[in-house]
């Protein structure tokens, strides 16, 4: 991407291609899977506290390894790969710039500027 713009232009610092494609949170794909998940949660754990007569605060912090064990049993996917998705950062990279939004301003005689309808 070009990192030259005008003044007061946003001017993206992460390289296309840099990164491996994923589904940013705020897309609704990704809330449709945490929100199936905390619904699947939030039906089964109360059913299952219940079941096993589990009914005080203590009783449920203890029986909390067995509950997720029990749900990854059977929900649990082996990933198609047992290599690892994360990609090591390169040497050039710097992350204060890769994660950086940069705007352009210039100062007036002065020495302010203004960002955002602010004069700093």
């Amino acid at each position: 991407m070009d990192r030259r713009g005008a003044a007061g232009e946003t001017r993206p610092s992460l390289r296309p291609n840099s990164a491996p494609s994923s589904i940013p949170l705020y897309a609704p794909q990704a809330k449709g899977r945490i929100e199936r998940l905390w619904g699947t949660l939030q039906d089964r754990l109360p059913v299952w506290f219940r079941l096993n007569g589990i009914s005080g605060m203590e009783q449920a912090n203890a029986a909390l390894p067995a509950f997720i064990a029990d749900f990854n049993s059977k929900f649990a996917v082996q990933p198609e790969s047992s290599d690892s998705a994360f990609v090591p950062l390169n040497e050039k990279d710097d992350l204060d710039t890769l994660l950086a939004v940069h705007y352009e301003r210039t100062t007036d005689n002065c020495g302010c500027f203004s960002f955002q309808n602010f004069t700093f």
